[in-house]
This record gives C-alpha cells, structure tokens and sequence, in this order.
C-alpha cells in the first residue's frame, strides 16, 4: 500500500511538469479534506445521536441529527470518489494504490477513511512532540 508521502514523493519525482505537480497536489490536499470532513460529521452524528438516546433531547437535537447525517452520507460520498482519484493518480505514477481496498464498498472506505485520518493526526502530534523534545 502506498502512504501519503510515498505518493508525494512518487509525484515530485516524476516527469510532469512543475504545473501538473502543482495540480496533483492541490487534488490530493482536497481529497484529504474531503476525509477530515467526513470523519469530522461521523462524530457530530454520534454526539447527536448520543443526547437523543439519553432522553435529554428538546428536539432541536432530532432535527441537527438528521441534516448532520444527510451531509455525512454526502461526505461519504465524496470520500469514495476521493479513493477513486487518488488511485487514479497512482495508477499514473505507477505506483501501488493508495486506498488499497474495495472503493465501491462503503463500509471498507469509512473504515479505511478513519484509519487514514487517525494515523496522519497521530503522526502529525508525534513529530510535533519529537520536534518540542
């Protein structure tokens, strides 16, 4: 499976012209984004969802959970075509995929989504916190 930073690396390798990596790039930060969306959502939702089974909803709560859910199912969305490009960009390197799973199952990209987001913001506090000491 490919990271994040072998693809990076694999795009300031190649060939393409210093405007195509420009481009890949800015995909592949959007892409990104669309993944910290969605996660982001996920846990609105299950806040949400939380305080209505507790009993100590008014009713407004309902209601966000409902459009918190629509735009997270939209958010899923995205995050399978967002799969589907970044192997799409991988497979013009030549380099293995990124989302090296099913991109037409849903539940294997919200767990492979969630697993990316976990480990980019573990990495991210872990070389904060090297670069402290």
């Amino acid at each position: 499976m490919t990271t994040i930073e072998d693809l990076i690396e694999a795009i300031a390798h190649s060939d393409k012209s210093d405007e195509e990596k420009d481009d890949i790039f800015a995909i592949i930060k959007s892409k990104l984004n669309c993944f910290m969306d969605y996660v982001g959502h996920v846990i609105s939702t299950e806040v949400y969802k939380d305080i209505i089974c507790s009993g100590c909803s008014n009713g407004t709560e309902e209601y966000m959970y409902k459009k918190t859910d629509e735009y997270r199912s939209r958010c899923h969305d995205e995050c399978i075509i967002a799969c589907k490009r970044l192997n799409e960009i991988c497979d013009s390197l030549g380099i293995d995929h990124f989302c090296n799973i099913d991109t037409d199952d849903r539940h294997e990209v919200a767990k492979f989504v969630g697993k990316t987001v976990t480990n980019m913001f573990a990495t991210g506090i872990k070389e904060r916190t090297e670069n402290l000491v």
